[in-house]
């Protein structure tokens, strides 16, 4: 059996169970690159935190969604107790798990969401011994404004992590850059920044391949550990001399035989509705087709019905694996199911997970565009984050000529064994 190394515990790591375990500081931020260490720094001083609660204790683990705090915390609590199914329960408070292992036991363990405005509602009137909170930058301020009204115990903490975001992203502004400066902040608030090298089980062939798949803020983020603006192009790593190519009828019937074709839609009423079609072989996706028509643009709009009737012929005779579609285009949905088109999938629409998926496909050549989609073509060089929104401390596209944008992500992001994507088919 190979041996597992053990690696020692680093002084930063030391320093923040000591500061948890033995310091007024309620609230502590573990921030910086990815796969640096603070997850699993995080897992370890946290466990060890709440088994030492006393019983009776209300710990609530927060992130984006309650499917992301499953998949991302809960999944690895379990794995880090051998695979140990937690127990699930509810109370008036709601959904919440207990580990059956000695010393965690009547210790409740409460799932929230929380990157939407009115979130913080769920967890209105809980009285909280711990808080766990994960992908911190994607909570909303509302949500993190109530974590001192909950822990009002004097026990009471919280644990957060998050990558860098916009250096005008409320936690930067108003608890990072100013902890030293502010003795309330200092006494209660400490963050600690991660880098690669505060993971020594990473290895040199792994930071190159982490390295390889950012570009741009991205790479800025998640590779150097910085808080810096989302500007410019979205996909600056897009390149004609690498990224497209005059495909023939012949090598797109080619790639056909061996491979899966895929469709993205946007669709608009007033707005262009946009149909993308891919051809997935192997690692690589092919665009080889676009259709688009804009009702503002264009002065006539179309009917549902002949959007359909559109659908039906940019279809052809092809065997299509998938049509992704914006899961809030349900009427067109319902019409196309309706009349007999197959394989309609709500689309995974995480803007800004979609965003970095594909300029990995980007970036490892793994996305090539027909010389015959122009207008998609034209739309990855002008595609641009919205300045006036990364002044506020909020990442997103520009909302100007994104349809095709909006397309070409869906289908990048949504494809299954790409982004593990378990969408639900119709």
């Amino acid at each position: 059996m190979e041996k597992v190394k053990v690696y020692p515990i680093s002084n930063k790591v030391k320093d923040i169970y000591h500061t948890l375990h033995n310091t007024e500081i309620s609230t502590l931020l573990l921030e910086g690159a990815v796969r640096s260490g603070k997850s699993h720094s995080r897992n370890w001083i946290s466990l060890s935190y709440i088994k030492e609660l006393p019983s009776p204790a209300s710990i609530l683990v927060s992130g984006r969604t309650r499917g992301t705090v499953k998949q991302n915390v809960l999944n690895e609590w379990e794995r880090l107790f051998g695979n140990i199914e937690f127990k699930r329960s509810n109370d008036a408070s709601g959904e919440y798990y207990t580990i059956p292992i000695e010393g965690f036991e009547n210790k409740k363990i409460y799932v929230r969401g929380a990157d939407k405005q009115t979130d913080f509602k769920k967890i209105q009137g809980m009285t909280l011994d711990f808080w766990y909170r994960d992908e911190r930058t994607n909570h909303h301020k509302s949500f993190f404004d109530m974590r001192l009204s909950r822990l009002s115990k004097e026990h009471s903490k919280c644990i957060l992590t998050c990558n860098p975001d916009s250096p005008y992203h409320y936690l930067k502004t108003d608890f990072i850059d100013v902890q030293k400066s502010d003795p309330l902040k200092a006494k209660y608030f400490r963050s600690w920044s991660f880098l690669f090298e505060d993971n020594p089980s990473l290895t040199f062939r792994y930071k190159e391949k982490a390295k390889s798949s950012y570009s741009g803020v991205f790479y800025d983020r998640y590779i150097k550990g910085l808080w810096v603006l989302a500007e410019g192009l979205i996909y600056d790593n897009f390149k004609k001399s690498i990224h497209t190519q005059t495909m023939s009828q012949q090598f797109i019937n080619d790639l056909k035989k061996v491979g899966q074709v895929y469709i993205g839609v946007d669709y608009g009423t007033l707005n262009a509705t946009v149909f993308l079609k891919f051809i997935k072989y192997k690692e690589k996706f092919y665009l080889i087709d676009e259709f688009c028509h804009s009702g503002r643009d264009s002065s006539v709009q179309k009917t549902t019905t002949e959007y359909r009737a559109e659908m039906k012929k940019f279809i052809g005779n092809d065997n299509i694996k998938g049509i992704y579609i914006d899961p809030s285009a349900s009427y067109f949905k319902t019409d196309l199911i309706k009349q007999g088109i197959k394989k309609i999938i709500n689309a995974k629409n995480d803007v800004l997970d979609g965003i970095r998926m594909t300029q990995d496909y980007f970036t490892n050549n793994n996305l090539i565009i027909n010389t015959k989609c122009s207008n998609t073509i034209k739309e990855l060089e002008t595609y641009s984050w919205d300045e006036k929104a990364s002044l506020n401390g909020e990442d997103k596209p520009l909302k100007v000529n994104d349809h095709r944008m909006d397309a070409l992500r869906y289908v990048i992001f949504s494809t299954p064994n790409i982004s593990g994507s378990r969408n639900k088919s119709y």
